[in-house]
């Protein structure tokens, strides 16, 4: 069962008072262990067992008795707070690989292998007339469904439409795509862009990560290619950064 928010704030709060009532605790209690401990020195008893020379020894015992009692309210304080601390982990770790599983599935594309590039960068050439026009790069968190369809033999459409995708953007003042250094600084507010040949469009997807592609080459069936095709240049930003200039090499 999912753990609402409102819980987790709950919690949150909760074991912030415990680490203060367990903090405070450990000072009252060392605080009264040393008063004790001055009161019994003052009135003459010492610490070490030589029935001879200290007969009135038996401060050890009274020392001990305190020390017992101290670890008997301390160890079962220390003991909840310790459990309470691993549930609240395993609970936010369960919450975080459901929330990724229903964010991979909910992209509902089972890419084939013609229309499918696992690696993190790469060139790829499609035939974008088929597989409705859809080509998918990366794979779990870190997936992208490019969606193409034909413009002319010197550009191309590119969209938003797939369920993995967030945002696209059309880059205009960088042909690389190792320089551009924030990703974030381009407009991503139209469900389309049509990019013309050596120019980049970022893609944006649902689980936060970064892809660009640069469009290489653009065939068209109807200007004189014998096929429809476009040729890109990919690289994915696996570390969730809108910087790619260190993707250079």
């Amino acid at each position: 069962m999912r753990t609402s928010k409102n819980s987790y704030i709950i919690k949150g709060e909760s074991m912030k008072y415990l680490k203060k009532i367990i903090f405070l605790l450990i000072i009252i209690l060392f605080a009264i262990f040393g008063l004790i401990s001055l009161i019994l020195l003052l009135v003459g008893y010492r610490f070490l067992i030589d029935p001879l020379s200290y007969p009135d020894w038996v401060a050890i015992g009274v020392i001990g008795q305190w020390v017992g009692a101290f670890a008997a309210i301390l160890i079962p304080i220390v003991a909840v707070y310790l459990s309470n601390h691993i549930k609240e982990n395993i609970e936010s770790i369960s919450n975080k690989t459901i929330t990724t599983i229903k964010r991979v599935s909910s992209q509902n594309f089972t890419p084939t292998p013609q229309y499918f590039s696992q690696k993190e960068k790469g060139i790829i050439t499609f035939d974008y007339s088929n597989n409705n026009g859809r080509y998918c790069i990366g794979q779990n968190e870190y997936m992208f469904e490019i969606m193409f369809s034909k413009a002319s033999n010197t550009s191309i459409y590119v969209y938003n439409d797939p369920p993995s995708i967030s945002t696209i953007a059309l880059v205009k003042d960088i042909s690389e795509i190792e320089l551009i250094d924030n990703a974030n600084n381009y407009d991503t507010s139209s469900r389309a862009r049509c990019p013309n040949i050596n120019q980049i469009v970022i893609l944006h997807n649902i689980n936060g990560f970064y892809a660009a592609i640069k469009i290489l080459e653009i065939k068209d069936d109807t200007r004189g290619a014998l096929n429809d095709e476009v040729k890109f240049e990919y690289i994915i930003q696996t570390n969730n950064s809108p910087d790619f200039t260190n993707k250079r090499g």
